[in-house]
């Protein structure tokens, strides 16, 4: 079609999409696949929206003008923009789109913004979804601007890459504000970031709870978010589960729980015996991103106390440990301190 919603054009309707695929349209001016306007209100669930081409911007989805859309256990992938926005386009005052359960892939722009953009005042969540391998010259896989509000929970945001010097996976300007929430941010690529951090996000407008950034420093605003390592099952074939000893373990928020269940459809907020809580909330305590670790992290066995001998694992064995065992040599029996620690013999 020489215009936009080359695959559903919805104005002032209601419209329900379920079990259905959406694939292979191409449009001009706007969507290719699905465009919403005015009073519409759209809903897909359990869809896959892929393969839509437009040689504007927004391959896969545009909300506009008011319009709202509710997004479902839906895949949106391999959709490319010859301007921006490879995938979903919210804008205007009153646009407001939530997605749920989503995974946002390979989805690709000539111009800015790989996966999903909210602008001019619009208004989203996006909760328990994946945002991986979206590729776009300039303005990272997720982006918020003029004076757009973002809600991101539970969700795993990894692997996008944008030719810019930061901000590869999420990127906030222009009076807009994103929030994020137990969310991974790891493994996305900028042209020249300062840093690895640099590469993962950009913007003053960004606030951090209970995530996991790579190479993440504390310099955005928010509480309990750390570095470390995801340890995704297997990222090289898209598998973004995360494994035993991952930094995500055990180390969200779990008073922002969104679903009972992760994005497999497992059960959310079990608890790790083998990883130390470092979220809130529990015990137990929910794991960050899209993905509930469903296994036991090994127990490092001589690991009980932390560096300067004071009882609690630390994750490593080191001389606080020796300090500790020192501290409560003896016979057990009678609830002696310490025979929780009485490891091996005396060989």
């Amino acid at each position: 079609a020489a215009g936009s919603g080359a695959g559903v054009y919805a104005f002032d309707s209601e419209v329900s999409i379920s079990n259905s695929i959406i694939r292979g349209n191409r449009g001009g001016n706007g969507a290719a696949g699905l465009r919403f306007q005015g009073t519409s209100m759209g809903t897909i669930t359990d869809s896959e929206i892929s393969g839509n081409t437009t040689t504007d911007s927004g391959g896969a989805l545009s909300f506009r003008g008011g319009a709202t859309g509710f997004i479902e256990n839906t895949l949106i992938a391999d959709n490319h923009a010859d301007g921006g926005i490879g995938g979903v386009k919210v804008r205007d005052n009153g646009t407001h789109v939530e997605l749920f359960n989503v995974q946002l892939l390979r989805n690709t722009a000539n111009g800015g913004v790989s996966a999903i953009r909210f602008a001019n005042s619009s208004s989203g969540v996006i909760d328990q979804s994946v945002v991986a391998e979206n590729d776009a010259p300039s303005g990272g896989a997720v982006r918020v601007r003029d004076s757009a509000t973002l809600m991101l929970r539970q969700s795993t945001i990894t692997g996008n890459v944008t030719q810019s010097d930061s901000g590869g996976g999420l990127l906030q300007s222009e009076s807009s504000t994103m929030t994020v929430l137990n969310t991974i941010v790891h493994g996305n690529l900028a042209s020249n970031p300062a840093t690895l951090q640099d590469a993962q996000l950009q913007g003053t407008g960004l606030t951090l709870d209970y995530s996991l950034v790579e190479d993440w420093d504390g310099s955005f605003a928010g509480t309990g978010s750390v570095g470390g390592d995801p340890l995704f099952a297997d990222a090289p074939n898209s598998d973004y589960r995360i494994g035993a000893g991952s930094a995500a373990i055990d180390a969200g928020d779990t008073n922002v729980l969104v679903d009972s269940s992760d994005l497999d459809g497992s059960p959310r907020v079990l608890d790790d015996t083998g990883t130390v809580d470092t979220g809130i909330g529990g015990p137990p305590t929910i794991d960050i991103g899209a993905y509930e670790f469903q296994g036991m992290t090994p127990v490092c066995v001589g690991d009980i106390a932390d560096d300067f001998g004071f009882a609690g694992a630390d994750g490593q064995v080191s001389f606080g440990d020796f300090l500790f065992a020192l501290s409560v040599l003896g016979p057990c029996g009678g609830g002696t301190p310490g025979c929780d620690f009485d490891i091996a013999d005396d060989f």
